[in-house]
């Protein structure tokens, strides 16, 4: 089996967090290392300090990947929800014959999807839930 490692940063209200964990036996994982760094926080949506947040990811990731010895390649990052937007969209596409479902047909119907003043669509996680043919 292989280890897989697995880097995590929470975004908290008081307190930037990174976890770095591994697969462990019985699709279990061990944690190799957690570092908590406070800072300002937010309200309303905003950062009270934006340098200060970049220096707490920054120590936190660092501190994380230093105290677990391990590489990584990738983080997951929890946002929290102030930050985070959903838009719903019901999309119909009508198709004259016969055709296999493939992912640029639902891709494309995705690109109507507008951002908001401020922020920018980073990731879209269409659900399918209908196909008929």
């Amino acid at each position: 089996m292989s280890k897989k490692i697995v880097a995590v940063l929470d975004v908290g209200s008081s307190s930037i967090k990174a976890v770095v964990s591994e697969r462990g036996v019985n699709n279990t994982f061990s944690i190799k290392s957690e570092v908590a760094v406070p800072y300002e926080g937010f309200a309303e949506g905003q950062f009270f300090d934006l340098q200060e947040l970049s220096d707490a990811i920054s120590d936190a990731v660092m501190g994380a990947f230093e105290k677990a010895g391990k590489k990584f390649k990738e983080i997951y990052v929890g946002v929290p929800g102030v930050f985070v937007e959903i838009e719903n969209k019901k999309i119909k596409n009508s198709f004259g014959k016969q055709k296999r479902y493939a992912k640029p047909i639902l891709t494309n119907s995705l690109k109507g999807v507008r951002s908001l003043p401020k922020r920018k669509v980073i990731k879209l996680f269409p659900q399918l839930k209908e196909i008929s043919f």
